[in-house]
């Protein structure tokens, strides 16, 4: 048995989502979007890596999956995600958790298999295949994938 924790960083909406991989099944064991209630960057920063770290001790996830940060139009908004994210790596190699990272465009193709899915998508993929209320956020659903993106990579490597 394998459990993953798939987090998609942000500094206003961060999903996370914790999957269980057994044998050939794959189960949501809990999800959800953290909103830091800060408004200074330094002090949500913070809030974030101290959320992480409960996250892990709570769930004694394997491994911690993070979707990666990419350039977009708003150089200020990829420097906010970029440090959200390293917050959320920082809390998982603190608590001796294994760390991967996964591009965007690599994890539209584990669930789509189109680089270029949409996020709602996506959020269709993981909804059809982890079995996810059809009410789930965008953020939350993006942090399931990362975590099922891994899954299947593992699986592939274990066949």
């Amino acid at each position: 048995m394998m459990r993953i924790l798939g987090i998609d960083p942000g500094t206003r909406n961060m999903g996370w989502g914790l999957i269980e991989v057994n044998g050939g099944e794959t189960d949501v064991r809990s999800s959800g979007v953290f909103r830091p209630k800060e408004n200074d960057r330094i002090d949500k920063l913070v809030e974030i890596h101290r959320f992480v770290l409960e996250l892990i001790d709570k769930n004694k996830p394997d491994i911690v999956a993070v979707e990666n940060t990419f350039y977009g139009k708003n150089v200020q908004s990829m420097i906010k995600l970029g440090e959200a994210r390293s917050a959320v790596i920082l809390a998982a190699a603190l608590s001796e958790v294994d760390v991967t990272t996964f591009a965007p465009r690599e994890i539209k193709m584990a669930l789509v298999g189109n680089g270029n899915a949409t996020k709602e998508q996506v959020a269709f993929m993981v909804k059809r295949l982890l079995d996810v209320p059809n009410d789930c956020p965008l953020d939350e659903t993006d942090a399931l994938a990362v975590a099922y993106c891994w899954a299947q990579r593992a699986l592939r490597v274990a066949d």
